[in-house]
Formats: C-alpha cells, structure tokens, sequence
C-alpha cells in the first residue's frame, strides 16, 4: 500500500478499506464533493448502504478511504470490477473540496488503475480492458487528474434531470 500511500501516511493521513461503520462520516464527504461536481449531493447512509449491501462490493479489496490526521475522512474510492466479464471497471472516487490539491485524489486514484489489473485474469485472451471514471465536462481538476494518469475521453453522456 506504500507504493501509493506513503506520502499520505508520512504527512499523518490513515488510508483503509472503507467498512459500513464509516457511511455517517463518508456521506457528507462524498455530498460536498458531489456538490462542487454538480451544484448538489443526495447521498444518504441508508442509500450508500443499500448500494453496497445489494452489489456484493467486497469494501475490503476493492476500497479505500483517507483520513485525515484530524480525523476527518478527506477521500475515497471505489473499484467496481464484480461483473463478468469485468472489461471495463468502474472507478468511482471522491475527494472532500476542502482537501484538494494535497495528492489525495492521485494516490487514490492510483491504487484504483493498478488494483483494477487484477480482472485481467478473468478476461478473454481478445478482450479490450478498459477502466472508466467518469466527470462534468467541466471540471478541470478531475480532467487534469484523468489526463495525469494517461486518460484520454473516449465517450460522453447526457444525464436528463426531472423537475
């Protein structure tokens, strides 16, 4: 876990697997930085739960958390490869705005790319792997992050809202 962890840990952050006792200090986070994303955050412990309860996420393996030497949780990611066959595991991750630019979002993000390699095993031999994030087309943080890690764009979406 040094190999991606070590600056954080050095500067006094905890990074771990994320578990269903964290959800009341993870949902705010992950509200605020929804927020900054895109104007709102409506996550709620009981649907975080859900969400990982009815997936089969194994939090151990395929999560991780920082925690900030305050004890505030600061980041977290998500590693979604429990699908076969698994050719394009999503990465889901977010860092609270207040801790930006402090090397959270990249060890985070890191550890995802290189933990996701583990669903080459269960690929076809001709199978195309592709891991995916995903951003607002206007978020230059996350596109400057993406792009850090040798991301390129390859597809976009449009997300219709009801009033």
């Amino acid at each position: 876990m040094n190999e991606f962890f070590g600056q954080l840990a050095e500067a006094g952050y905890q990074v771990r697997p994320a578990s269903f006792e964290d959800l009341p200090q993870l949902v705010p986070m992950s509200n605020a930085a929804e927020a900054e994303l895109n104007g709102a955050g409506d996550w709620t412990v009981e649907r975080y739960w859900k969400e990982w309860q009815e997936s089969g996420i194994d939090l151990e393996a395929s999560t991780r958390l920082v925690v900030a030497p305050d004890g505030s949780m600061v980041g977290c990611v998500e590693l979604w490869d429990n699908f076969n066959p698994p050719v394009a595991p999503w990465i889901w991750g977010r860092v609270h705005p207040k801790w930006k630019g402090r090397g959270i979002g990249s060890a985070l993000l890191a550890w995802a790319l290189a933990t996701s390699k583990r669903a080459l095993d269960r690929l076809p031999e001709d199978a195309r792997f592709a891991p995916n994030v995903a951003t607002p087309a206007d978020h230059r943080p996350s596109i400057e992050l993406f792009e850090s890690m040798a991301m390129t764009p390859c597809r976009y979406s449009w997300r219709m809202i009801t009033d």
